[in-house]
């Protein structure tokens, strides 16, 4: 999994909205090709990843899907990684090389309910996203 948007806590109430939005906002959405590498990193000390290029203009479409629904109160810049490790990670794991690629066919909105005893996942809403027509969504490093 691949954030775009880290939303915070958001109540149970906002969650229709934030579908409606997105579901409007991805409609023409294409897909997108990305590749994840060069090499694994430390992500806030105690978490591996490993950082993915080619999602920046579908993480720009959900933020400013959901702007307006869940505001932004500590901007960031936008960094795509998947996770490989949490926890007591060596900090040995971080430069070790990693390639692939694939093409992102979906955006989920994701409940977080994970705990001190792992992570827990809830797909609350998938949007597919269509098949690149002749223009093509190149990764950008």
């Amino acid at each position: 999994m691949v954030k775009l948007r880290p939303l915070g806590h958001v109540p149970a109430d906002l969650v229709a909205d934030l579908t409606e939005a997105l579901a409007a906002e991805l409609e023409d959405a294409e897909e997108a090709s990305c590749v994840l590498g060069p090499q694994t990193r430390m992500l806030g000390g105690q978490w591996l990843g490993i950082p993915v290029a080619g999602l920046d203009d579908l993480a720009a479409t959900v933020f400013d899907a959901t702007i307006p629904i869940v505001p932004v109160t500590h901007p960031q810049p936008f960094k795509a990684d998947i996770v490989i490790a949490r926890g007591k990670v060596p900090k040995t794991l971080a430069g070790e090389p990693v390639s692939g690629t694939w093409q992102a066919s979906a955006v989920h909105l994701v409940a977080d309910r994970s705990s001190p005893r792992g992570p827990k996942f809830e797909n609350l809403a998938e949007f597919r996203l269509s098949s690149p027509s002749h223009t093509s969504n190149r990764c950008r490093d």
